[in-house]
């Protein structure tokens, strides 16, 4: 079956694919899936890949002649840009999610893969690794053999899904509540500041724990 001609124009696909929603710039290492699904297919393994993003530049360019040279075109579909309605689509009938960034300082594909309990692998890159809490699901994101192996293999048991919702949550509650914290300090007296700044700190963790449990 050709993956690509079947679902290009399409949002449910009729063919299994993992999803990497991601701008064509040259740290999110679109190419390393390109290596890997291309070790696969020497090994007649056929994976099917959904790319969404802007390819409208010297990146994507560049990955559009190298899906050519590597006979992948019948393997991938690039969707472009897409709302959100068809991204979430997209999400809900993905085999899974590859992350393969070269750095990050956070991944929301990630954290959304988590939410919506979808399989996810990502690069062993800053906090990424923390954040899905296995590395049975991470890996170089320059070896390309493994990234291969992991594509194939990409699964999440419940447990370990739960594990890494609970954390992206955490990570992403610490983030707001940093920004909440300096937002609100524009508005209290100068004289009460300090009190404030420690009333919050003791305040808001409670307010985690209470969310997340």
């Amino acid at each position: 079956n050709d993956f690509k001609s079947t679902n290009n124009s399409r949002t449910e696909t009729n063919l299994s694919y993992i999803l990497y929603p991601a701008k064509s710039w040259q740290h999110k290492n679109h190419i390393a899936i390109l290596e890997g699904l291309y070790i696969l297919k020497e090994q007649n393994k056929i994976i099917n890949i959904v790319f969404t993003g802007d390819f409208n530049n010297e990146n994507g360019l560049f990955l559009v002649k190298k899906i050519k040279e590597l006979d992948l075109e019948n393997q991938i579909v690039i969707k472009g840009i897409v709302d959100q309605n068809e991204l979430f689509d997209l999400y809900l009938n993905a085999l899974g999610i590859v992350v393969p960034t070269l750095y990050e300082a956070g991944s929301y594909p990630l954290y959304e893969a988590i939410y919506l309990e979808k399989a996810v692998i990502c690069s062993n890159v800053t906090s990424l690794p923390e954040t899905i809490g296995d590395e049975k699901f991470v890996f170089s994101p320059k070896d390309y053999i493994d990234i291969a192996k992991k594509i194939t293999g990409i699964d999440i048991s419940r447990n370990m899904l739960n594990k890494a919702k609970e954390k992206a949550c955490y990570d992403i509650l610490i983030e707001k509540g940093e920004t909440l914290k300096e937002y609100l300090l524009f508005f209290v007296p100068l004289y009460f500041q300090n009190h404030y700044l420690n009333l919050f700190d003791l305040i808001y963790p409670i307010f985690i724990l209470f969310f997340l449990f």
